[in-house]
């Protein structure tokens, strides 16, 4: 009997996928709680989400993140699209657009990619990685114009077929984490020549995990050929991606506080960053990446720049209550000395008594000993008639 989604399964769900949604399960029971007033046990929330993962109205986003992150699934774009009254495409930042000629919608192509997120916007902490330029690669086989899928899911399509000079062109679109990468085909006529060219938008990448240009050059290499895979069921042979011209990889940082503080459409001579003057919401960049652990530095700023300022604040705290430490010691210490200071005159005292009975002993020995002799010794007197001289000796 296939599974259901429950009452309770809407409402997760829901929280997931709300305009104000949510993406871990934490903030969903918050979520919840404050915007639909319902609670929901924890044990039971997990069950639900488990179930929505296996249902694939959730997709668990790639990465050691805790907690993890959730993002909507497939199913969740197909119901979404049956109870739509418009055929739409889910275009890169999953917001609906309005198809071009194409009878149906698409939906993202999972690629599970270690130190790299599928999400509709960059996270914090992950460069936003791009290409200046394109990527082209070599077309061994040409296959059909279908419109590939994945599974039983539209995952792009190809456009009308445009002509130019000397040649015949067909573009088309692939979803992939929710990045809708642009592709063009050129077969020219004259010399009967095939090239296909690739943008391949914006990957999210974990700078911690890539720190080397080459490391990162064989992410965009990645996505070219997954772009090729997808393809391959439908008889093309593309290989060999490689960079075209001068393209070269620059990296952003969305939502980034040094925004504020560098000229915004300037490059500074010398500056590692800058920040980009197109239209929409400015972003601070990064091109010409000669060390790529300043990129790890550039994308987390607000996290050092917040651990600067708890650290800071742990400081003064520390610094507070070592100086009431030292209050508390050098108070301690007063009393000491204080205590210190009275048995040492108590001591002084007590040595001059010492002094005064060793001396009033001495006097008192020396009186008894005079009195002593005294008793001991006393001379005769001369008393008439007790004497008698000795004749012969006068």
């Amino acid at each position: 009997m296939p599974m259901r989604l429950t009452e309770t399964d809407r409402r997760v769900l829901e929280a997931f996928t709300a305009k104000d949604g949510v993406s871990t399960i934490p903030l969903a029971m918050i979520w919840l709680r404050e915007n639909r007033g319902f609670e929901i046990p924890k044990k039971t929330l997990y069950n639900s989400v488990s179930k929505l993962r296996s249902m694939n109205y959730l997709r668990l986003l790639p990465g050691d993140r805790s907690p993890a992150l959730y993002e909507p699934g497939v199913m969740y774009y197909r119901e979404k699209e049956r109870t739509s009254a418009k055929r739409t495409v889910v275009g890169t930042k999953g917001n609906p657009i309005p198809s071009q000629g194409d009878p149906h919608p698409i939906y993202p192509a999972p690629y599970s990619l270690d130190g790299v997120v599928s999400a509709k916007e960059c996270p914090d902490g992950y460069g936003a990685y791009h290409l200046s330029g394109s990527m082209s690669l070599t077309v061994e086989k040409v296959g059909s114009f279908e419109d590939p899928k994945v599974g039983n899911s539209w995952v792009g399509h190809w456009k009308p077929e445009h002509p130019s000079p000397g040649a015949i062109n067909r573009s088309g679109v692939i979803d992939i984490d929710y990045q809708e990468i642009t592709f063009n085909y050129r077969h020219g006529i004259r010399k009967d020549t095939h090239t296909f060219t690739l943008r391949p938008a914006r990957i999210f990448v974990d700078p911690s995990k890539y720190q080397t240009f080459e490391q990162v050059r064989r992410v965009f290499f990645a996505r070219a050929m997954k772009v090729a895979s997808i393809l391959a069921r439908y008889g093309w042979k593309l290989t060999n991606p490689v960079l075209d011209g001068n393209s070269d990889v620059e990296v952003a940082s969305p939502n980034s506080p040094l925004v504020h503080v560098i000229p915004q459409g300037q490059t500074v001579p010398g500056a590692d960053l800058f920040v980009d003057g197109s239209p929409g919401c400015p972003e601070v960049e990064m091109r010409h990446i000669d060390d790529f652990e300043k990129v790890d530095i550039m994308v987390k700023a607000p996290t050092h720049i917040l651990e600067a300022k708890r650290n800071a604040a742990a400081a003064r705290e520390d610094s507070h209550r070592a100086n009431e430490r030292i209050d508390e010691v050098m108070d301690l210490m007063d009393r000491i000395i204080t205590v210190q200071e009275r048995t040492s005159q108590a001591v002084q005292n007590n040595a001059e008594n010492i002094a005064k009975l060793v001396q009033s002993d001495s006097e008192l020995t020396a009186l008894i000993l005079s009195q002593q002799a005294r008793s001991v010794y006393a001379p005769m007197e001369n008393i008439d008639g007790r004497t008698r001289k000795l004749e012969g000796y006068q």
